[in-house]
């Protein structure tokens, strides 16, 4: 799992979804300028803000249009990669689905807006796994050498799939399903 706050050795690579709207976030195939909205990768090293690329070109806010002033919403998904996304215009909702597979830590950022007079706040990232520890214990000190080594462990789950709904009116929710 990824522990402590970023650093440089310590970096973590998120997922970012761009968007003008509140719950619709989208991957579109070639966002123009400004680049919003998208789908990025955000390298965190620092607690320290981070300027935001979408491959050789800054994200910026909207200084003039129709769309100058208004928010702009982010999310923020780790691993960076196999995240299933729908989203749902009509309702204005999106859903993340990633897999649990028992290997890697699976973290969100909550859908955070910015615009040009206000910068975005900064992201909180939290884990969406339970991280279990294990004790066995026996009434002998003698168990040990009559049992052995304990050389495999596996937990049975019916859920193998989690799911975040994000939405432009109701708060966030998280599903465990599969």
């Amino acid at each position: 799992p990824f522990e402590g706050a970023p650093s440089d050795l310590n970096k973590l690579e998120m997922a970012t979804y761009f968007s003008y709207e509140k719950g619709v976030f989208t991957d579109p195939v070639s966002p123009v300028e400004p680049y919003i909205p998208c789908r990025t990768s955000v390298v965190f090293d620092s607690s320290d803000p981070k300027d935001v690329k979408y491959g050789d070109h800054p994200l910026e806010y909207p200084t003039s249009g129709t769309l100058a002033n208004n928010d702009v919403y982010c999310v923020g998904l780790y691993p960076n990669e196999n995240w299933t996304v729908t989203t749902d215009n009509q309702s204005k909702t999106t859903s993340f689905s990633h897999v649990i597979d028992g290997d890697a830590d699976v973290m969100w950022g909550e859908q955070i807006a910015g615009s040009h007079q206000n910068n975005f706040p900064p992201m909180k990232v939290e884990h969406l796994l339970t991280w279990v520890k294990i004790n066995i214990s026996a009434t002998s000190a003698k168990a040990a050498e009559v049992w052995g080594d304990v050389t495999d462990l596996t937990i049975y789950t019916p859920n193998d799939v989690v799911k975040i709904n994000v939405s432009s009116s109701a708060k966030t929710t998280i599903e465990y399903t599969g």
